[in-house]
């Protein structure tokens, strides 16, 4: 539906501008409610992995991140956190995995009983 409202030209005649668009606010507790909205989605009897940590970036130190997920109950991991603009995949990440599969095994195999 989109796409024929684009290519027809019919969306230049219904797509809003300027004045109708309204305008950005900032939200000074921006990342504090959206922490609580994200906690409060996510159902306490999961049990999940995150890897990765790009999805956090605007939180600040990965400690800020770490606390969070360790307060939804996650078992948190930590490592190749100390870039220094030229390293930023160096022995992690998408370049190189196996350490963090490794990592992620051993926390399988601790946590395979555990209810």
């Amino acid at each position: 539906m989109i796409e024929g409202l684009v290519f027809s030209g019919e969306i230049e005649n219904i797509r809003p501008t300027a004045g109708a668009i309204g305008k950005a606010v900032r939200i000074d507790d921006a990342l504090g409610r959206y922490i609580e909205y994200a906690k409060a989605s996510i159902p306490r009897d999961s049990r999940w992995k995150v890897c990765g940590g790009g999805w956090t970036a605007r939180m600040g130190p990965p400690t800020n991140h770490a606390c969070v997920l360790r307060e939804l109950g996650a078992e948190v991991i930590v490592y190749g956190n100390q870039p220094d603009g030229m390293n930023i995949n160096k022995d992690c990440g998408s370049i190189a995995s196996e350490e963090m599969c490794r990592r992620v095994r051993g926390a399988i195999r601790r946590n395979w009983d555990r209810p």
